[in-house]
């Protein structure tokens, strides 16, 4: 047959032998032989090969892993199908010799780069063997040349994970042993030998587990898997008990970091078991870790019962790992609501010194604070707040971070003692220190403090973003109630994040989510308290918002309410009370003083004064109002309290601009709205936006003009006294409108309604709304 002939050739010029290669060439000049060379695939010819979008994450990690070879991009897509290309691999060593192989397969056990010398110790054979071997492999393009030169790779990781699963199991286990000794012999550090202590455990090699546990150290919290690989491969030795729980103690740190604090927990549990086998402080650090979990998923009476066991052990044995404990129960009480007694609380504070001991010390201290700011004893407060974080000041970021506790207890008692810029600070270091050291158990500790103080100072959009951090956290680990806490917060922050018309849906959700919270416990308190301060903001005050405020506070009298908290909760209750025209507005504003003057604190203080600013303006005695809410505001400033600092100065403007002196009331309006527009509430920035025209039409109505003519009597009752804007709000609110209804209608603020009423009130010398109705019905009679 004579016919054209066609032959095709895919080759690796690599690994395509030397004759060959020059007689292709000779066939490309001469015209006979055509060359196509195939360059790796490009990034959208890989997507459009494994059908996925080309900009996808998955997209780009794949090629850049794959280097645009097609086989590894799909084995590399298909990790649990590629038999394909294992097969393939496999078949290409088996045409190897037999030094060949053996150096194949011990660069598969080094696992990275490798020299001559590693080769040989590691596969056995004479270095000279090893020598012609290596080359042979990088004309088969099996070795690649890295950087240095005498340095070099297997051709990617794919054909290393080939080559090693086809190795003999004894012979690997050897190579794993030599390669152990070859790193050692080269000073080589614990996390390169680890790799191959992990894949070949010796018990009767005593430096096996050293090397894993401190090779476990390097990569957390970095790459925590690597670390609980080889910590799992250090509970396969045969250990003492001592060793093994070492061991089942760094294996939990690492599954905490990991953010697996299911798994963490058997091994926990087995470290607690041993108790006396274990050096005092490793056992107590398993206990207090074991805690710490059951905190976090709001075991708490499992964690105290822990504790409980665990102190009875060390009663009578001074020691810090007594106030480790001590400490460790005092962090439960943040999340539950329990209190330690006075006298557990001195007994940690007086062994810490004992011991001179900073970490302690400034643990206990913090400790003390907290305790002494419930009982209302704010001098032996502050002086514990002293204390505590003159130590923390003597701690590195690595020793506060291996005792994330006295940080926490610290941002917390601050926040107590409203020192709310101390606390911010303290709670966003404690942030740092356990995202950069992997403290992942404290976390969400210092996620909600940081949220809860950026709340109260009034940055809305920093409060929101820590509590959505802690949500988000909470839900991935399954820890429902940090889940929990952080969808109350955030709610909160909706609501002070959103336009008046979506406020009261706002609201709604924040109760229900408040009202799932765990009675009794601090983080119900606050969700109420905040809850209500936003409905009377909005003068949407319904009787569910005091209800749900009441409960909290377990009466009237606010007995559940730490008492620094007391002082502010009385002060919306009032306002709350004179939304609704209730009686009790003057009693709250009067219990709002008594708990400000019990603990001395200029924050409580700013509260009880802008309680009795409601209360007289109110009664209509607006200018001594006016005073009340300045003064307020002043006090606000000093502690950066933005939002309560707005809302007080506005409040301030509403009475000046009562009193007939708009202009004054402008004045006070403009860094009013610059505080709201730092907090970034349009919640605030409507009601100065409001006051702002309020003003402005008293500016007008002030403006010279034609005489007055005089206005008739209404009925028989004597209105002339009140300028337009007054005399209709009064004629509405005769009819029996409610404030929310009049703002409604006149588009306005309610608290604006409420400052015209007050004029109303003391214009014709009327005490309330109830007479004002009385005296119209009576005209229109």
């Amino acid at each position: 047959m004579n016919a054209p002939l066609l032959i095709v050739l895919a080759h690796r010029p690599r690994q395509t032998g030397s004759t060959l290669r020059s007689t292709l060439a000779q066939g490309v000049v001469s015209g006979v032989v055509e060359r196509i060379q195939l360059n790796e695939l490009t990034l959208g010819q890989a997507a459009d090969l494994l059908s996925v979008e080309a900009r996808s994450r998955r997209s780009v990690d794949l090629y850049r892993e794959s280097q645009g070879v097609p086989q590894y991009l799909l084995a590399l897509a298909n990790p649990g199908d590629n038999d394909e290309f294992v097969q393939l691999v496999q078949t290409e060593a088996a045409l190897l010799g037999h030094d060949e192989r053996r150096v194949l397969e011990a660069a598969a056990v080094i696992d990275g780069c490798f020299d001559v010398t590693a080769l040989a110790s590691v596969a056995g054979l004479e270095r000279a063997r090893v020598c012609v071997a290596a080359t042979r492999l990088l004309n088969r393009d099996l070795f690649r040349h890295a950087t240095p030169a005498s340095v070099m790779v297997l051709r990617h990781p794919l054909v290393r994970d080939a080559v090693y699963a086809a190795t003999d199991g004894c012979w690997r286990r050897e190579a794993h042993r030599r390669a152990i000794d070859y790193l050692r012999d080269c000073g080589a550090p614990p996390s390169e030998l680890a790799h191959h202590v992990a894949a070949a455990p010796d018990s009767s090699d005593s430096d096996d587990l050293d090397i894993l546990l401190r090779a476990a150290e390097e990569p957390l919290p970095g790459n925590p898997e690597r670390a609980i690989t080889w910590l799992q491969a250090a509970l396969r030795l045969s250990l003492p008990r001592r060793q093994r729980g070492l061991a089942l103690i760094a294996l939990s740190r690492a599954l905490c970091v990991a953010e697996r604090f299911a798994d963490a927990m058997p091994h926990l549990r087995e470290a607690v078991a041993m108790g006396a086998a274990l050096p005092v402080e490793i056992w107590a650090k398993a206990v207090s870790q074991s805690a710490a979990i059951d905190t976090l998923f709001g075991r708490y009476s499992e964690a105290n019962a822990t504790l409980d066991g665990a102190l009875a052990m060390l009663r009578g044995r001074p020691s810090l790992e007594e106030v480790e404990l001590l400490v460790r129960r005092g962090v439960i009480g943040l999340y539950d609501g329990g209190a330690l007694d006075s006298g557990t609380v001195d007994l940690a504070a007086r062994r810490a010194q004992e011991f001179g001991c900073h970490t302690s010390t400034a643990a206990a201290m913090a400790l003390r604070a907290l305790k002494s700011t419930s009982l209302g004893d704010i001098e032996s407060a502050l002086d514990a707040l002293e204390t505590s974080a003159s130590c923390i000041e003597k701690l590195s970021d690595a020793e506060l971070a291996r005792s994330p506790d006295c940080l926490a207890l610290l941002g917390w008692a601050q926040l107590n003692a409203a020192r709310l810029v101390d606390a911010e600070a303290t709670m966003r270091r404690g942030v740092t220190l356990a995202k950069e050291f992997g403290t992942t158990t404290a976390l969400p500790l210092f996620l909600l403090g940081l949220s809860l103080v950026n709340n109260v100072m009034g940055r809305i959009g920093e409060s929101r973003r820590a509590a959505i951090e802690a949500k988000e956290w909470g839900r991935r680990v399954g820890a429902e109630q940090v889940r929990d806490f952080g969808l109350a917060l955030e709610a909160n922050c909706a609501i002070w994040l959103s336009r008046r018309n979506d406020s009261k849906r706002a609201v709604s959700r924040a109760q229900r989510l408040i009202k799932a919270l765990p009675p009794r416990t601090y983080w119900y308190s606050m969700g109420a308290l905040m809850c209500l301060a936003a409905a009377v903001e909005m003068g949407e005050c319904s009787e569910y918002c005091i209800a749900l405020v009441l409960d909290a506070g377990g009466g009237g009298a606010l007995p559940n309410f730490v008492p620094p908290l007391r002082a502010q909760c009385f002060e919306l209750l009032c306002a709350a009370a004179i939304l609704q025209g209730s009686p009790w507005a003057g009693e709250y504003a009067e219990r709002s003083a008594a708990a400000a003057e019990m603990l001395g604190l200029t924050y409580q203080q700013a509260f009880a004064l802008a309680a009795r600013g409601h209360a007289h303006r109110a009664s209509g005695r607006v200018e001594e109002a006016a005073h009340h809410y300045r003064e307020a505001a002043d006090l606000f400033a000093v502690h950066g309290a933005l939002g309560s600092q707005a809302r007080a100065l506005t409040l301030a403007a509403q009475c000046v601009s009562a009193t007939g002196s708009p202009g004054r009331a402008a004045e006070m309006l403009r860094p009013a709205k610059e505080l709201a527009l730092r907090c970034g509430s349009p919640l605030l920035l409507a009601d100065v936006g409001a006051e702002e025209n309020s003003v402005a039409h008293a500016v007008r109505e002030q403006t010279p003009a034609l005489p007055p003519v005089n206005v008739p009597p209404t009925d028989g009752l004597d209105l002339s006294c009140l300028t337009d804007r007054e005399r209709e709000i009064a004629q509405i609110a005769g009819r029996g409108c409610r404030t929310k209804e009049i703002a409604e209608q006149l588009f306005v603020s309610p608290r604006t309604v409420e400052v015209h009423l007050s004029r109303v009130y003391r214009k014709l010398n009327i005490p309330s709304r109830a007479v004002l109705v009385r005296l119209l019905t009576r005209a229109a009679a």
